[in-house]
């Protein structure tokens, strides 16, 4: 008995070291980072259209979507993005991520979009939107894409679209204002309709 009681602060340091462990590795796994009710953008640096959807993004800070970067060498921008999901993912309660070093979270999150491209998405092109619940809603930043995702892009992309030939009409009938100036670009049967850059 007097045995047990010499070790008994062993055992309590054991206890508490394995209590500590487990809820290190739950902390650090990138996929408890991902709170319930906020979906995933995957992007790419290498993807005009990415970039565009990290501007819709930027612009709405309550969207319900995280950016998740693919990697492909185009640091800055990687670098962005893993700063608006940073921000996105610790406003929704991983909070502990502000102590951690950026370049490990980025990491980390580079990791996971790299593991989960394949299986939440048709893998066809960028950006390529998955909802909270994990299904695949959808390639591309066409305003009725947008519209359907329940998002507000800024100006600048609304300009885009109605210079890169969508028809102003239709952008307006979703709800988006265009910005005086914006110049009506030729229009074309579906200006930008392939998600591959």
């Amino acid at each position: 008995m007097s045995s047990l009681r010499r070790h008994r602060p062993l055992l309590a340091g054991l206890a508490a070291g394995l209590l500590v462990a487990v809820a290190a590795a739950w902390l650090l796994d990138p996929a408890r980072w991902l709170r319930p009710g906020i979906g995933r953008v995957f992007v790419i640096g290498t993807c005009s259209y990415s970039k565009v959807a990290l501007d819709i993004l930027r612009a709405d800070p309550d969207a319900p979507f995280i950016p998740l970067v693919l990697p492909a060498n185009v640091p800055e921008y990687e670098a962005d993005a893993c700063d608006v999901a940073r921000a996105r993912l610790q406003r929704g309660g991983a909070f502990w991520l502000a102590v951690l070093p950026r370049d490990y979270v980025c990491r980390r999150l580079r990791d996971l979009a790299a593991a989960r491209f394949a299986g939440e998405t048709t893998g066809e092109g960028y950006p390529a939107w998955v909802s909270a619940q994990g299904e695949f809603v959808g390639l591309g930043v066409d305003p009725r894409q947008i519209a359907a995702l329940g998002l507000t892009p800024p100006p600048a992309v609304v300009r885009f679209w109605v210079e890169g030939g969508y028809d102003r009409a239709l952008v307006e009938s979703l709800g988006f204002a265009v910005p005086e100036g914006t110049v009506q670009g030729p229009r074309q049967p579906t200006p930008m309709a392939s998600a591959v850059d």
